[in-house]
């Protein structure tokens, strides 16, 4: 008697790795949108700051800091949009997500051996 063909070894492994990359990326999903809900709340904080005090120079501190606050939170809109979208066609776009990579401060794909952007 035969074992399962390689061909339904590699289809289970395949599902393992989908089921797995699903799971990990709603994980990451519920963390971005933590961390975005978190700087948001941080910039209506330094709003509140920013009305109580009457010196212009730490009004115009907390005001910075609200717009980085809030630069910060509408960035990470982006990638949970993208990762939204990833994970809704994971067969295609979260693998090419995933595989860029910092190098040096620079962004590059480490599977198509892109140089830094």
């Amino acid at each position: 008697m035969e074992g399962p063909g390689i061909a339904h070894l590699m289809g289970a492994a395949d599902a393992a790795v989908e089921a797995k990359a699903a799971q990990v990326g709603a994980d990451i999903l519920a963390q971005y949108r933590k961390l975005a809900t978190d700087l948001r709340r941080r910039g209506s904080d330094e709003v509140v700051a920013m009305e109580a005090t009457p010196d212009p120079k730490q009004r115009a501190c907390h005001q910075y800091a609200f717009e980085l606050y809030g630069t910060a939170a509408s960035e990470l809109d982006d990638v949970i949009a993208d990762l939204l979208e990833s994970l809704e066609c994971p067969s295609t776009a979260a693998r090419g997500r995933a595989l860029i990579v910092l190098d040096g401060g620079k962004a590059h794909d480490a599977l198509r051996n892109e140089g830094p952007r």
